[in-house]
């Protein structure tokens, strides 16, 4: 009876205690308070709620959900998200690194200030994949305690993969406090080209003030990766009045500093005489570049030497000289075209063609060199390791890498739908058989794991021919349809398909449709993605608890 006059017990006074509970991360004595307070009205729908909410927060899943299964309204936005984290941070303890990752991914994906402490766990933790995604998804937040934790890896991080995660961050956070590490690398001749270019790419954003004197200073250092970066900051500031100082590193001892003095000065559309260069360079690249420069400016002697290079037998040689080709700007088109009428290497055919379509002109000739490369079974990636502006269509030279699945199968399903993604926007006649073609004969080997880094490698294009086949007769065509314009798009219309295809697949296919529908952000996937919350599989509710996360702040 005595419980029964308290004021303490009043819906009012529970409310406030629990939310002191929980302010205070005193989950178990939360759900205590709201138990103690059902005893006395089982019924009252508001504790219910609270109770939920606690027993998630405590990480207590089954038995929130439990109480969910009993719920009549199973529509609040606010339950479901609540359901959905209390998923996601209970799988942040799991021993099962699948687990963990899409735990990451899930809280990464809703931008809020709780992904902020679980981003620093994994910083500071001991499996470099998860640093590496930690390292990269920070730069979506930016908070102080990231930037620092940033730098601290910055410093001491070993681990090849994870480094260039950070350098990245770092140059994406604008964090100047990096510049000396970053620096140190460019500097170093032991780096590696790849973390040379992440850091020169990281530089040049955060020295977007650069005053005149660090140009020099860079351009007449004794370090070859600073004379590379004071090209680069030549270029993206448009400062052409430092065209000086890359006419004197035209000549300079380092070939990637006179390829980087010679991009430059492209960039900025200023031509000197660079035929001696062309001719007499011995590093085949700068020779290249020092056309490329003659050809924006329709130097003569330029289409000789290309046509030199395209139609020779150094196989290096004529791809790169492909794609500068293509990326010479409408003065390539005439010769590009010649060329490509007669080219058998597919990879020079499809640098030349991309060059072709990006200007509009001689399209069918483009397009069936496309759809003929295409049939090509080698995996493929873009190559841009010698120079980002000369980006060309070669073999893969990726290894697998951990955490994602089959990785140079995957960016080689990337770089092709990109190549799909043209066909198929200048409605090429046999674009949809080529799709079809594509998805009878490949298996989706990437995940949403890979997603977020291999849309990198590929394109967002418009696979309009992928959408009439998401009622074709084949299952298999159907779902690999569905996850394209998934990831691709976010087409709504595509979930239909998945959700009706989800229950006759094995467990890795369920589990990229249930990332794609995170992918497609639509609420109308909540009503099954909660029905696999309350399934038995951990990975299958993490996942799902992801999309469901992606489905509400989408």
């Amino acid at each position: 009876m005595l419980c029964i006059t308290f004021p303490v017990f009043g819906q009012g006074s529970v409310l406030q205690r629990v939310q002191a509970h929980w302010a205070l991360g005193d989950y178990p004595s939360a759900t205590a308070e709201v138990k103690e307070a059902l005893c006395l009205d089982p019924d009252d729908a508001k504790l219910q709620r609270m109770l939920l909410m606690s027993l998630c927060k405590e990480g207590r899943i089954e038995d929130a959900l439990r109480i969910w299964h009993g719920l009549e309204d199973q529509t609040d936005q606010a339950l479901i998200e609540e359901l959905a984290w209390g998923v996601l941070v209970a799988a942040e303890s799991s021993q099962q690194l699948p687990v963990r990752l899409y735990a990451l991914l899930g809280v990464c994906s809703t931008r809020d200030a709780k992904a902020i402490a679980v981003l620093l766990k994994h910083l500071r933790g001991s499996n470099a994949w998860l640093r590496a995604l930690a390292a990269r998804f920070s730069a979506r937040f930016g908070d102080a305690p990231l930037r620092e934790e940033l730098l601290r890896l910055a410093r001491q991080e070993k681990n090849w993969f994870v480094r260039l995660e950070v350098m990245r961050s770092l140059g994406a956070l604008h964090v100047k406090a990096a510049t000396p590490i970053l620096e140190r690398i460019v500097a170093d001749p032991k780096s590696s080209m790849e973390e040379k270019q992440v850091a020169i790419e990281s530089l040049v954003h955060i020295y977007a003030d650069m005053d005149d004197s660090a140009f020099t200073l860079f351009a007449k250092s004794p370090r070859a990766g600073l004379r590379q970066l004071a090209c680069h900051m030549i270029a993206y500031l448009d400062r052409v009045d430092k065209v000086c100082i890359l006419i004197d590193l035209c000549q300079d001892r380092s070939a990637e500093v006179r390829l980087a003095a010679l991009c430059s000065l492209g960039m900025l559309r200023v031509y000197i005489d660079v035929e001696h260069i062309a001719e007499k360079d011995p590093a085949f690249e700068v020779a290249v570049g020092a056309a490329w420069l003659g050809m924006l400016f329709n130097e003569p002697w330029a289409s000789a030497y290309f046509t030199k290079w395209i139609m020779g037998d150094r196989t290096d040689l004529r791809r790169l000289a492909s794609a500068a080709l293509a990326a010479s700007g409408r003065n390539g088109i005439e010769l590009s075209g010649q060329l490509l009428s007669d080219m058998q290497d597919p990879y020079v055919s499809v640098n030349l063609a991309l060059g072709l379509i990006g200007h509009r002109e001689q399209l069918d000739l483009a397009c069936n060199a496309l759809f003929k490369a295409l049939q090509e079974k080698t995996l493929w990636m873009w190559d841009a390791s010698l120079c980002s502006l000369f980006r060309s269509l070669a073999p893969t030279k990726l290894r697998h890498i951990e955490g994602v699945a089959q990785y140079p199968q995957a960016v080689d399903q990337w770089v092709r739908l990109d190549i799909l993604s043209v066909l198929s926007m200048l409605r090429h006649p046999r674009a949809e058989e080529a799709v079809y073609s594509f998805l009878q004969s490949h298996a989706w080997a990437t995940s949403g794991m890979a997603a977020g880094i291999l849309l990198e490698e590929g394109g967002e294009g418009a696979l309009e021919s992928v959408q009439k086949l998401l009622e074709d007769a084949d299952q298999k065509v159907r779902v690999q349809a569905a996850l394209i314009l998934s990831f691709l798009g976010g087409e709504p219309a595509a979930i239909s398909v998945l959700q009706n295809a989800y229950p006759h697949l094995d467990k890795e296919m369920q589990v990229h449709i249930l990332e794609a529908l995170g992918h497609i952000g639509d609420k109308q996937a909540l009503p099954f993605l909660l029905s696999i919350l309350q399934g038995s599989s951990q990975n299958m509710r993490v996942v799902a608890a992801s999309a469901i996360i992606q489905c509400i702040y989408h």
